[in-house]
């Protein structure tokens, strides 16, 4: 299987997209990159830097993104706190990718639920008993509560602090883009996240949105982004198992073979 002579349209994030970009080449495919989303600071950083002041407060850390980790250790870094501040604690990540960038800093990463989900991570954390346990959760600014709530009805308490914000973002080849979908240019339209669903969606006019939709698929990391589709109308063609953008690629390929 391969992705030879298809073309996907990317909408993560411009600096996040090389790893996709190089996958999707590495199996013959042309990847274009569409951003429908940037990764900023947050307003202000107080919450996040009262939490670091108290790090010793906390039993561990939760990370459920790539962004959540690095933007947490470069704001560390900036107060001149040693990562070694950080070394007797338990690390949680959602899947590998974030395990993976928590390991980069030489940190040992706990856990990673099988299925890459929030509801999974928070059941993962369960079982190590949390009651009265208390874990830092850097996060997103448009990330979902589900941590936080489950966590709390077993008995522990959660801090959650900003560390990065998902805005929209406008793509300079808005245009020609727009013109490839309607003539049929691309084949599959792929999404990492809610946020890169609903800003790509607001790009287009609906008459313009039901003509591409007719004759795109769409691929689609994971069940929660899967549900956000739906609410466009759309049933994506593509769900990630795993919730990885090799998932992503392989279900890709078997669905373009078919």
């Amino acid at each position: 299987m391969s992705l030879t002579n298809k073309t996907i349209l990317i909408t993560r994030s411009e600096d996040q997209a090389d790893d996709f970009i190089e996958l999707i080449e590495s199996r013959g495919g042309k990847a274009i990159l569409f951003p429908t989303i940037k990764i900023t600071d947050p307003d202000d950083w107080q919450e996040c830097d009262r939490a670091i002041k108290a790090l010793n407060s906390f039993d561990g850390i939760i990370f459920t993104s790539r962004n959540s980790v690095e933007k947490f250790i470069e704001r560390m870094n900036s107060k001149n706190i040693p990562l070694s501040a950080l070394r007797s604690m338990l690390f949680f990540a959602v899947g590998e990718k974030t395990k993976s960038t928590i390991e980069k800093h030489n940190l040992k990463c706990f856990s990673v639920p099988e299925t890459y989900t929030a509801e999974n991570l928070a059941d993962n954390i369960k079982t190590i008993g949390v009651k009265n346990k208390k874990f830092l959760f850097p996060r997103g600014n448009l990330g979902r509560d589900v941590i936080i709530d489950k966590l709390s009805g077993y008995g522990a308490e959660v801090k959650s602090v900003v560390v990065y914000k998902t805005e929209r973002a406008i793509p300079e080849n808005l245009h020609s883009i727009e013109a490839e979908l309607l003539e049929g240019k691309i084949d599959v339209v792929t999404f990492t996240s809610p946020s890169t669903v609903k800003n790509f969606f607001s790009l287009f006019s609906e008459n313009t949105k039901v003509q591409f939709t007719k004759q795109t698929i769409f691929a689609v990391i994971g069940k929660v982004t899967a549900e956000v589709l739906r609410k466009f109308g759309i049933e994506p063609a593509v769900i990630a198992k795993p919730s990885t953008i090799e998932g992503m690629v392989e279900g890709m390929e078997r669905n373009l073979s078919a």
